[in-house]
């Protein structure tokens, strides 16, 4: 056998009087090689070579490469509302790639993971320049003022780089109201010589915040001579519903008549007032 070796795409290649025809295509694939070769002969005796190998020659091009796509992230509202808010997070690339670029993102902020939902990734389709997701918020009923939600892009593939900005921040609007404070009862006495009494102040609902109120004293009783009084301001930690102080009781050996401490709860902060706000202690 013989044949003709080197040909291009769609010339055919004559082998033994038989006619081989490559086929042409716009795959850039690199060179390829045939083999043709005898099965079997009537009449004749298989002599040598039994074989030959043509080759077909590539004549496609690759298209040429784009710049390196860069990829920049926004997000379509900078506020949001605590319950219901919804937005959408975009990556947009500078130039169309011939891969699907994922963008992997994070989140960062005041914002904890049960205060919102957003995706994980955005997947850009070859030859597309942006992908986008729903971020939404999860409502709750702590009062906790505004928070921050910073979006940022953590990694990227396909060759893509980071552009600018590569971050966006949402504010998440709290919408719950502030936590009543009070005194735990309006009407307290205790004997001169008791020592102390304890005072309770509580808070209707859990709050998210710090909450502070000032104490106001008052009353017929002598504050130093007849009382002391362990603190002029109560605060309640986050989380915390119950607060309390002590009033200490000096007895004078003077026999005299009963007298009242008055506590008036103050302006409160991160707080509404509640009822009751005063109360009034009997020294017996």
């Amino acid at each position: 056998l013989a044949a003709r070796t080197g040909l291009p795409e769609g010339l055919p290649v004559v082998a033994g009087g038989g006619t081989c025809t490559a086929t042409g295509d716009t795959l850039v694939e690199g060179n390829e090689s045939i083999v043709v070769s005898i099965n079997s002969a009537s009449n004749a005796a298989v002599g040598s070579p039994m074989s030959v190998t043509a080759t077909i020659t590539d004549d496609d091009v690759a298209p040429p490469q784009g710049p390196t796509p860069s990829v920049t992230l926004s997000v379509g509202s900078s506020t949001l509302a605590e319950t219901g808010g919804s937005t959408t997070v975009t990556a947009t690339l500078s130039a169309t790639s011939t891969q699907p670029v994922t963008v992997t993102l994070g989140y960062t902020g005041t914002a904890g993971s049960s205060d919102f939902s957003g995706p994980a990734t955005l997947v850009v389709a070859a030859g597309a320049t942006s992908a986008s997701a729903a971020l939404s918020t999860v409502g709750d009923s702590l009062d906790e003022g505004d928070e921050t939600l910073v979006v940022s892009i953590r990694s990227l593939s396909a060759g893509a780089t980071l552009g600018s900005p590569s971050s966006a921040s949402v504010t998440i609007r709290d919408d719950d109201i502030a936590a009543r404070v009070s005194l735990a009862t309006a009407e307290l006495s205790a004997g001169e010589g008791a020592g102390s009494v304890n005072v309770q102040l509580q808070l209707a609902a859990v709050s998210g915040r710090e909450v502070s109120v000032p104490l106001i004293f008052g009353g017929t009783a002598t504050r130093v001579d007849d009382y002391v009084p362990s603190a002029s301001r109560i605060v309640f930690a986050p989380g915390e519903t119950t607060a309390s102080f002590n009033i200490t009781l000096n007895a004078d050996g003077v026999r005299e008549a009963n007298e009242t401490v008055t506590i008036t709860l103050g302006t409160p902060v991160n707080a509404e007032p509640g009822t009751p706000a005063s109360s009034t202690l009997t020294i017996l």
